[in-house]
């Protein structure tokens, strides 16, 4: 936590860390342990920062695609990618390929994991590749 709150520091955030009775004063019926039993020893704080809802973000996002003309398909997880000569012309998925000469990655923790099926090391890395760059 020591590290995480100085890290923010470093980037300009406001944080500090919490002991146990700054942390009762802010939020009174709060449990000391948890129910498996474990125990709050501190926490840290962003009083500027504020919570949003990330539900919320990803359906504002996927609106403002729609609205673009994106195809949105639910549920229907990427496996692989088809290319031709460097260049992607479908996804491939459990329910088939799905043709198209653009492609975004916006898959959380998973865009890793997309991008080295590209051939890249890092989603920022494929998507600036002039092998699958959307320009092209």
């Amino acid at each position: 936590m020591n590290r995480r709150v100085n890290a923010l520091r470093h980037l300009k955030v406001d944080s500090e860390i919490l002991t146990v009775p700054q942390i009762k004063r802010l939020l009174p019926l709060l449990s000391e342990r948890s129910a498996a039993g474990r125990q709050i020893f501190g926490g840290f704080i962003q009083r500027r920062g504020g919570v949003i809802r990330h539900d919320a973000v990803a359906w504002g996002y996927a609106r403002a695609a729609d609205a673009q003309g994106v195809d949105i398909i639910q549920e229907c997880e990427v496996t692989g990618f088809r290319k031709v000569n460097g260049a992607v012309t479908g996804v491939e998925t459990p329910r088939g390929v799905i043709s198209t000469t653009r492609v975004g990655l916006a898959v959380a923790g998973s865009s890793s994991i997309l991008a080295a099926k590209l051939g890249s090391t890092s989603p920022s890395q494929a998507w600036h590749s002039r092998r699958w760059s959307p320009s092209r």
